[in-house]
């Protein structure tokens, strides 16, 4: 497989579903990982898992839609660490709804987790990653480029992923 002993991840979503993955497979190869998250009770199952077969993860509880809980979240976990080696932008949200029935604040919503929170959790580690190296991988989906019914929201939020 791959190591990453001594390195530090932060995976948004890291409670459920594919970011609950990623965060035990980069704990059982080295990582010390931070589970950015809404959900203490999931993020806090995944630490449970993670830290019973000996590897590191933390909980920080942060809505990457919100600026300045990105930012807060970032600088703790640098003056904790010192560095960031990987960021996984995998928070996301969907929708079920069409033109007709999809609000703007439906929209704005999907975007602002999907879009901007990727944004924001770049933007504040880009610094120091540039200085010290790093890696980021930005979760996209089959909705940017496959029209899926009933799915307004997630495909333009998707696609922007890939510009």
């Amino acid at each position: 497989m791959f190591k990453l002993d001594q390195k530090v991840a932060l995976v948004t979503g890291g409670g459920s579903g594919i970011g609950r993955e990623i965060s035990v497979l980069f704990a059982r190869q080295g990582a010390t990982v931070y589970i950015l998250d809404i959900d203490e009770v999931a993020a806090n199952k995944t630490i449970e898992d993670i830290t019973t077969t000996g590897g590191n993860a933390f909980f920080k509880n942060c809505n990457v839609a919100l600026l300045h809980e990105v930012n807060a979240v970032v600088q703790s976990i640098i003056s904790e660490t010192e560095r960031i080696d990987i960021v996984v932008n995998n928070a996301g949200i969907a929708h079920i709804g069409n033109i007709e029935t999809t609000t703007a604040h439906d929209m704005d919503r999907v975007l602002s987790v999907n879009v901007k929170g990727v944004y924001y959790l770049i933007h504040a580690t880009i610094a120091q990653m540039k200085e010290k190296g790093g890696v980021v991988l930005n979760m996209a989906s089959v909705a940017s480029s496959v029209g899926l019914s009933e799915r307004l929201p997630i495909a333009p939020a998707k696609l922007l992923l890939w510009v």
